[in-house]
């Protein structure tokens, strides 16, 4: 349902108007500041990433194996945890 809809539905008063709760839509864990667009892994988004770009980290994030980088990106996250977690055999 669209805002505008439910908020009609809001401001008519009617009995049978349906309260629905404001979830907001999560964080992406990672955003491409130039676009705006957001990704859940860190491989993603360095896929969908063209060169000179930065990607937000937006909370901690971490990730098995390895990444292979073939452009110049730079990726920011003050305070937040990049964590390569290799399984040890």
């Amino acid at each position: 349902m669209r805002r505008r809809e439910l908020l009609k539905l809001l401001l008519a008063g009617s009995a049978g108007a349906l309260l629905v709760p404001f979830v907001p839509a999560p964080t992406p864990a990672i955003t491409i500041a130039r676009t705006g667009e957001g990704f859940a892994s860190l491989v993603d988004a360095i896929a969908a990433a063209r060169t000179g770009d930065t990607l937000v980290v937006n909370r901690d994030i971490e990730f098995t194996g390895t990444i292979y980088v073939d452009r110049h990106i730079r990726i920011a996250g003050v305070g937040k945890r990049i964590k390569n977690s290799v399984a040890r055999v």
